[in-house]
């Protein structure tokens, strides 16, 4: 799927921006196919972010929660990039756009290693609260990276990478209650 220097290039690429060196976000094509090919990342580790959000539900049928989430983050997901289109298009962007997907799909993998302590916890039916300090972290630590990464691939100012990354947090969060609203609906059935 990739070859040795492309992997190479885009682990080293992850690094990079996971300790804010704007190099990182270069060694990240604009470029249609690579973009496709990077949904590889995201794609292996969704099964494991649907199933964990699943677990902690745990009121209802789990296959019924693991297609809720799947659909959550699914629309979510569309609707954020939605969001970032339409915004590179308003500022004449959207050359830079792919170059952003790619890099974020390959980022979820430095996402995921953070996400691991709590992924564990929930797998292991430890309690939410114990892990709650450490999940706000890696959330805001999130919101920061993806600001970074904003900045660095579609070439914007910060600020307005800052409010495109809390707009996402926001999409993400709707996501949650609209989950929450659908299963609370689902109970009275």
């Amino acid at each position: 799927m990739f070859s040795k220097q492309e992997l190479k290039q885009h682990l080293l690429g992850v690094l990079e921006i996971a300790i804010f060196m704007r190099v990182g976000a270069e060694r990240f094509k604009s470029d249609f196919n690579m973009m496709v090919r990077s949904f590889l990342w995201p794609a292996y580790i969704l099964p494991f972010a649907v199933v964990t959000s699943s677990l902690v539900e745990g009121e209802q049928s789990i296959i019924l929660l693991i297609v809720l989430n799947f659909l959550r983050i699914a629309l979510t997901f569309i609707l954020s990039i939605g969001l970032i289109f339409l915004i590179a298009k308003k500022i004449d962007r959207t050359q830079h756009v792919y170059r952003y997907i790619t890099a974020s799909n390959w980022f979820e993998i430095a996402m995921f290693i953070l996400m691991l302590p709590i992924l564990m916890i929930l797998y292991l039916g430890g309690n939410v609260e114990s892990i709650q300090n450490y999940a706000i972290f890696v959330t805001c630590l999130g919101i920061i990276y993806n600001g970074f990464i904003l900045t660095h691939t579609l070439r914007i100012p910060w600020e307005l990478a800052t409010l495109i990354a809390v707009s996402i947090l926001f999409i993400q969060e709707t996501g949650f209650s609209v989950l929450e609203f659908v299963k609370d609906g689902m109970q009275t059935i």
